[in-house]
Parts: structure tokens; C-alpha cells; sequence
């Protein structure tokens, strides 16, 4: 049952919000989830190896953003970085290491 929903269920729009700079992807379902794009971990193939892209981009770099077909990924095209949208929802935003940086910067802002 489970499988089938999943199926069925798929993200139709994507927008970025520079007001917020957030991520907004709607689903055929009519649900809407945002994510904070500094959130996102975003990496870039350098010298052999893999290492978070800086500086951040801009608004503007952000502002194109698309689904691909089947609805599975979400893409920043003019930076090159594309997200799992399943990956999302279930709130994971990078990799482990990623995820605990984040996890112990919001425990030290409280």
C-alpha cells in the first residue's frame, strides 16, 4: 500500500523564495513543503574531490529552479545541484557529517 501511494504521490512545482530564501516544491496532492536553502548542503567536484560550493549563491542563482521528469528531483540548474525530493521530505538536507553540523549549530543557538 504503501509503494503505491508513494507513486502516486509527486511534487509538480518548485519555486524559490528569495524573501526567505527558501525552497518550495508542491506535490499533486496539494501539499507544500518549504526547506531553508542555506540548509541545503550544496558541493562542487574540485581538484579530485568533493567540497561544499562557496560562496553560497545568490538569489539570483537560485531563482531557476526545476522538477525533472518523474518528479523525483529538484534542481538548482545554474549552480548544478540536484536534490532528492524523497530525500527531503524525510528532513535530510546532506550528507551525515552535513546533517550534524546542522543539528549541533541549532542545539548551540538555544
Amino acid at each position: 500500500m504503501k509503494q503505491v501511494i508513494a507513486e502516486a504521490i509527486k511534487a509538480t512545482q518548485a519555486r524559490f523564495i528569495a524573501e526567505t530564501r527558501q525552497l518550495e516544491i508542491v506535490f499533486n496532492n496539494g501539499a507544500e513543503y518549504r526547506w531553508p536553502v542555506d540548509a541545503l548542503e550544496m558541493l562542487v567536484f574540485r581538484d579530485g574531490e568533493w567540497s561544499n560550493l562557496h560562496p553560497r549563491p545568490h538569489d539570483e542563482q537560485l531563482m531557476k529552479v526545476e522538477i525533472w521528469p518523474g518528479g523525483e528531483i529538484v534542481e538548482f540548474s545554474q549552480i548544478n545541484q540536484g536534490f532528492e525530493i524523497s530525500e527531503l521530505v524525510r528532513g535530510k538536507l546532506g550528507s551525515a557529517a552535513w546533517m550534524r553540523s546542522l543539528l549541533s549549530n541549532a542545539e548551540s543557538v538555544t
